[in-house]
């Protein structure tokens, strides 16, 4: 729960309804991931802004989401309270009517009784306090609540009852020589090799073909992308839901693992680039596009799909205008993104048509049709991938 709403807030989303009913299981299966769904309530936030709407459901309502304003920490406050909830089969603010409650919440404070909690450990009554701490300015992250012992499993002594989170032991060595910890280095060793061939075709390919896998990696459901899933897992070792270099460098770097001419570092940087441009992290998306490569067949009504949303115009060919509105980029803007995109459509028209094809008006007035695209899936995705 708390990494998906950390996801939310890394992407400057407030869900501002979390409840138990809005996390649903995948699955019947005993380990189902979990989805969280019903974002009718979520917002996009900037860095720093306020919201005033008072919305959300009524035991998960943060105090100043009644008093305004507020921001994405409203979040962390509800899955206090669904933390207290799961645990003690109650609320922590209740009255005979919607108005009591929320008359509770703004007055009151949560309650740990013996009754309810005697069999919670001092580390869980810690994290739900953190997350249930009326102070704004001093209620935890979504981030930093990901680093509580409670959650990372590392040892919890009394001290850190008065400590900022970013002073916890740190959660991978703390945990480095459990048991789990060996079994899940054991199982990407075991997958490695495979995982590795991908990374590295995909490390490999043009920045178009990049593109076209960011957008195919979007398209695969749940059950077709699980296994993947389970493979960003182990890398992503503090659940953040992004792969950091030294997550990558570490998952990458034992002695009996072949990189060929990458670096791990080099190999990061390479997958990281969005458009031209690196980040400092490989987000769950990316790494699907990355890991796919040669593993999941695509199917030509795939890249039917994909090639319409990209052909927004409907003229049967994709110039970087609209590969740019397709992408949600403004084309008049005209910065380093909008240079890289036309030279992701410039280098993709060379490799399949030549230096001077669908070139008429000049370098930046090349385009890419259907076919073009095709040629760069089969060329990079191998003509066993590409079905009809």
């Amino acid at each position: 729960m708390l990494s998906a709403v950390n996801y939310l807030h890394e992407n400057g989303i407030v869900h501002r309804d979390l409840k138990l009913e809005n996390f649903l299981f995948e699955d019947s299966s005993p380990s189902s991931p979990l989805i969280l769904i019903d974002f009718g309530l979520s917002k996009h936030i900037y860095e720093g802004e306020k919201l005033s709407q008072k919305v959300g459901s009524c035991y998960y309502t943060a105090p100043e989401v009644l008093n305004g304003p507020y921001d994405a920490k409203c979040d962390v406050w509800s899955v206090g309270v669904l933390c207290y909830m799961l645990l003690s089969g109650s609320p922590p603010f209740f009255g005979k009517t919607v108005d009591d409650v929320y008359v509770s919440i703004q007055t009151k404070e949560a309650t740990f009784t013996d009754k309810k909690f005697k069999h919670v450990s001092n580390s869980c009554l810690d994290f739900m306090k953190r997350l249930l701490t009326r102070d704004v300015r001093q209620r935890v992250t979504a981030a930093e609540a990901l680093l509580h012992p409670f959650i990372t499993g590392a040892p919890f002594f009394p001290r850190y009852q008065s400590m900022h989170p970013k002073n916890f032991d740190d959660p991978v060595n703390a945990v480095e020589n459990s048991s789990e910890a060996a079994a899940n280095r054991a199982s990407l060793v075991f997958k490695s090799y495979d995982i590795l061939e991908s990374l590295i075709k995909f490390a490999s390919l043009d920045p178009m073909s990049k593109c076209l896998f960011q957008m195919f990696a979007h398209s695969f459901g749940c059950l077709q992308l699980q296994k993947f899933r389970e493979e960003f897992r182990l890398i992503d070792r503090n659940y953040t839901g992004k792969i950091t270099k030294s997550d990558f460098v570490r998952a990458f770097s034992m002695d009996n693992i072949n990189l060929g001419k990458w670096s791990p570092k080099d190999l990061f940087d390479s997958i990281s680039s969005i458009y031209g441009r690196p980040l400092p992290h490989i987000g769950y998306h990316q790494y699907i596009a990355a890991a796919m490569v040669g593993r999941i067949p695509i199917a030509e009504s795939r890249l039917d799909m994909i090639y319409s949303f990209l052909d927004v115009n409907k003229v049967g060919t994709l110039t970087f205008e609209n590969l740019s509105n397709a992408l949600g980029y403004e084309v008049s803007q005209q910065n380093i993104m909008m240079q890289n995109m036309k030279m992701i459509i410039n280098h993709a028209s060379s490799n399949v048509n030549g230096s001077s094809s669908n070139s008429s008006g000049g370098m930046n007035e090349r385009t890419l049709s259907k076919s073009d695209i095709i040629t760069l899936c089969t060329t990079t995705h191998g003509s066993n991938s590409y079905r009809k």
